[in-house]
């Protein structure tokens, strides 16, 4: 067998790639020969890493009759710069009460929204509940192929109460002191009666 001398060697043509080679390198995204290059596709997240994404709360509020704006916060932690956060407000019986949506390039990641609440349309309260669906785009790119996608989950449920004037049931305490100002007829059994008995 003749060595393979350097001249030899000179003279060999470049390996052409394969077909193989090319199909495979189609499938991925690349050119013939080349390396990836841009940003992978992320795995999408699960129902759990959405819920860590983001939070909402709001205290408790009293609904008198008429129609009353009322306030909540929201704070979302998302991977990407793009995002959009879909916001819902239901009843304790779960009939939807008020909607909005906060996004990228209008609003901060964390702050605070207002919506409108009417106690004729209030039929039950109770404890209500703020859900948000959270969105954001993810760019991977390729030659050849575009990965972006957009991914979509619900982040952490809060909720708050909402409570209707109405006749207001003494406590045990309550009735205790009363009972006992009654029984003493005194000055300081009736001011502690007063005491247990009015409103926080």
């Amino acid at each position: 067998m003749r060595p393979i001398t350097i001249s030899a060697r000179l003279r060999t043509p470049p390996r052409l790639p394969t077909v193989a080679s090319v199909l495979l390198g189609l499938t991925l995204g690349l050119a013939p020969g080349l390396s990836p290059v841009g940003r992978a596709s992320a795995a999408e997240p699960t129902p759990a890493q959405f819920a860590a994404m983001g939070s909402t709360r709001a205290p408790a509020y009293r609904l008198p009759a008429g129609c009353h704006w009322y306030r909540y916060s929201y704070h979302v932690s998302p991977p990407e710069p793009e995002w959009s956060l879909e916001l819902f407000i239901s009843d304790a019986a779960g009939v939807a009460q008020a909607s909005d949506v906060v996004m990228s390039g209008a609003d901060p990641t964390t702050g605070s929204k207002r919506f409108q609440l009417c106690a004729s349309n209030t039929a039950a309260p109770g404890l209500f509940t703020i859900r948000g669906r959270l969105t954001y785009r993810h760019y991977a790119t390729a030659p050849l192929v575009d990965q972006t996608r957009d991914y979509s989950g619900w982040i952490a449920t809060s909720h708050f109460r909402v409570t209707k004037p109405g006749k207001r049931h003494p406590t045990a305490a309550c009735v205790r002191a009363r009972k006992k100002a009654q029984r003493l007829q005194t000055p300081k059994a009736r001011r502690a009666a007063h005491r247990a008995c009015r409103r926080h």
